[in-house]
């Protein structure tokens, strides 16, 4: 009789700490299905974020490319203008020189035509000279 008590307690015992246990394992269930909505809505977010980070990199990028490119042209112009400054100062000092050289050919026309006057001052004298004669 008092075994069979005893057996009926452990038995009863057995029965609550089944109970428990399964309480506990459905507790701890839905932590898990808690956690596992929890790491979703994270996972979730993580996507939407590195979405957007993706989309701003992009813009980011493009306006880097922009800008490369401006650049770019801004050089190949300072280019050209350089290019251009230095043919216009080798005209410049073509003319220059053109110019000089126009000027001592000016200058010696000047002097041959001022002993040519003189010349024809001198003739133009003795002629007078002869006729008063």
């Amino acid at each position: 009789d008092n075994s069979i008590q005893q057996l009926q307690n452990e038995l009863n015992e057995a029965k609550e700490k089944q109970k428990a246990l399964k309480s506990e394992a459905k507790t701890l269930e839905e932590e898990m299905k808690d956690m596992d909505a929890a790491r979703d809505k994270m996972v979730q977010k993580a996507k939407e974020t590195l979405k957007k980070a993706k989309v701003e990199l992009a813009k980011v990028q493009k306006r880097a490319s922009e800008a490369q490119e401006a650049e770019d042209l801004a050089k190949l112009e300072i280019d050209q203008l350089l290019t251009e400054q230095e043919t216009l100062e080798k005209d410049i000092e073509t003319s220059t020189q053109a110019l000089s050289e126009n000027h001592g050919e000016m200058a010696a026309l000047e002097e041959k035509l001022n002993t040519q006057t003189q010349s024809y001052q001198n003739a133009n004298s003795k002629l007078e000279e002869k006729r008063n004669e």
